[in-house]
């Protein structure tokens, strides 16, 4: 048996990742310590336990169990809940498992179906019939008031981001309803912007040339896909809708286009003078050292006649990632969904994180169910309040389950 950090596995961890549905059960019954919570969000759960636990849940532990439904059946439960909150919750979190047909057959029951919308659409995976359908009706039950909410917004970004039921046209037209509005010239909703524009780097022209544009060049000065003629565009309405934005959003644009290694070095250097001009004041103090250090970049880049980056990151050349990375590190990785998978990016479980897993499912879970119930009942009854180690904690339960 290989040997295993007890300070890093306990029965909370084994119920949470063991494929075992005896050890689940056996965990189940310890469930005076609370190890419930545990196997609610265990993906490979027993179905019958699951639909056990479901039955005498309340509408936290409801919620949590629809979030990890294993199967269709499991998920097929949110159309015979009753609590409002409960389905609106697990909703919002996400089920899986749910098909179109029963989706479709959830909206239909629903007395007033509209609040189940918004989380619907943002699962990113219904047929293109139920998406039209389900976009149609929140279009259409949503005035002005209801579309000035977070809900709503981000069911549009995943519309435009994994659908394709809307024009880059329709998409703009949406956007300038939305913050015609609001009535705001403020950063909301810059995250989603600059998602849609990653995902749809063909907006990026249409954003800049729309009248409400002031609100978008936030999200369109850190993007990927700017090049060379688009930048020059951005820059262009920058100069003309300035005296229409906060001092503070200009300096995060300029700081945005200075850093952003797709954009051309004129402009760069450009933006770098502009925010070190009398009108914004901001060249001393703290911006003072980033801004030289800018200027600096900027001559000596220029001296080497280095063009921008004219691909998408993820395929730009081995001496560009360093300035990739400086600025996705300072604008959140968030805003740039398709760099995400990226090695550099990405959020894999870390290296205890992914032992532990193996051992509880590759090691520990067959040979506890080589020995049976018995087993893990003792196993876990011990592992609660055990303090060796583990090969010496499973010799005294082969031992006493073997004489």
């Amino acid at each position: 048996m290989e040997s295993q950090a007890f300070d890093t596995v306990d029965v909370s961890l084994v119920a949470q990742l063991t494929t075992s549905h005896i050890g689940q059960r056996a965990a189940y019954h310890l469930d005076s310590k609370g190890y419930a919570s545990s196997l609610q969000i265990n993906p490979t759960l027993d179905h019958e336990l699951w639909e056990q636990m479901y039955k005498s849940a309340y509408s936290a532990d409801a919620i949590m169990l629809l979030m990890h439904a294993p199967s269709v059946k499991q998920a097929s439960y949110l159309l015979t809940e009753k609590d409002y909150e409960t389905k609106l919750g697990a909703l919002e979190w996400g089920v899986p498992h749910l098909t179109d047909e029963l989706i479709t057959e959830f909206i239909e029951a629903q007395s007033e179906a509209t609040p189940f919308l918004p989380p619907l659409l943002q699962m990113g995976s219904l047929g293109a019939e139920l998406q039209a359908r389900l976009w149609a009706l929140l279009e259409k039950h949503c005035d002005g008031q209801q579309q000035d909410t977070l809900s709503y917004v981000d069911a549009f970004t995943t519309v435009v981001t994994k659908y394709e039921i809307l024009s880059d046209t329709q998409v703009v037209a949406v956007l300038e309803r939305l913050y015609r509005h609001i009535h705001n010239r403020d950063n909301r909703y810059a995250l989603n912007l600059s998602q849609m524009i990653d995902y749809r780097p063909t907006l990026i022209p249409l954003l800049i040339a729309s009248p409400y544009r002031s609100n978008f060049l936030t999200a369109l000065a850190i993007s990927q896909h700017l090049r060379a003629n688009t930048a020059r565009s951005l820059y262009g309405a920058l100069t003309q809708c300035s005296r229409y934005i906060t001092k503070e959003i200009l300096q995060d644009i300029l700081g945005s286009l200075t850093r952003n290694p797709s954009v051309p070095y004129e402009l760069r250097a450009k933006a770098i003078f502009w925010m070190n001009s009398s009108s914004l004041n901001i060249g001393t103090g703290a911006f003072s050292h980033s801004l030289n250090d800018l200027r600096i970049s900027y001559e000596g880049l220029t001296a080497l006649g280095l063009p921008p980056i004219e691909v998408t990151w993820d395929k730009a050349p081995a001496d560009k990632q360093s300035e990739i990375v400086k600025h996705i590190d300072h604008i959140g990785i968030s805003h740039f969904p398709t760099l995400g998978h990226l090695p550099r990016f990405s959020d894999p479980y870390t290296d205890l994180e992914q032992r532990n897993k193996e051992f509880i499912q590759k090691t520990l879970t067959p040979y506890l169910d080589h020995l049976g119930s018995s087993a893990w009942d003792l196993f876990l009854g011990l592992l609660e309040d055990w303090h060796g180690s583990m090969d010496a904690l499973l010799e005294v339960v082969t031992t006493t389950i073997t004489r």
